[in-house]
């Protein structure tokens, strides 16, 4: 895994390099010459978006069960949960979440809180 983040840091910074001090219109015009840029320039923010979604979860990890919530919401395993949200290699690329699967875990996660709100609500 680090190989792969290493590799794709490393064409990142590259293409940031590149185009950091070009004017808009040359970034333009780069970008236009360079269209293989963007998809390294994608990979990347979704690399850093799954990291930042891995240590967003990691503050409520210990209270919550992540295999209920494979089970319940996506139908899977704890383990096809924790690969995604841990970014593992699976079949040789970082297992990440759709944008559908990202809506279905932050409906979860809504759900479970109120659910501990309206709990709270009843306690006496």
């Amino acid at each position: 895994m680090d190989e792969i983040k290493t590799f794709e840091t490393k064409e990142f910074e590259k293409v940031f390099s590149d185009i950091q001090n070009l004017s808009p219109k040359d970034k333009e015009v780069y970008l236009k010459e360079n269209p293989l840029s963007f998809d390294v320039i994608d990979k990347e923010l979704s690399r850093i978006e799954d990291i930042v979604l891995s240590e967003q979860l990691s503050g409520i990890a210990k209270y919550i069960s992540f295999a209920s919530i494979a089970k319940k919401y996506f139908g899977k395993s704890r383990n096809w949960l924790y690969q995604r949200i841990n970014g593992n290699i699976v079949n040789g690329k970082p297992a990440t979440f759709t944008e559908e699967e990202k809506q279905k875990l932050k409906k979860a996660l809504e759900d479970i809180a109120a659910e501990i709100n309206a709990t709270v609500v009843r306690l006496v």
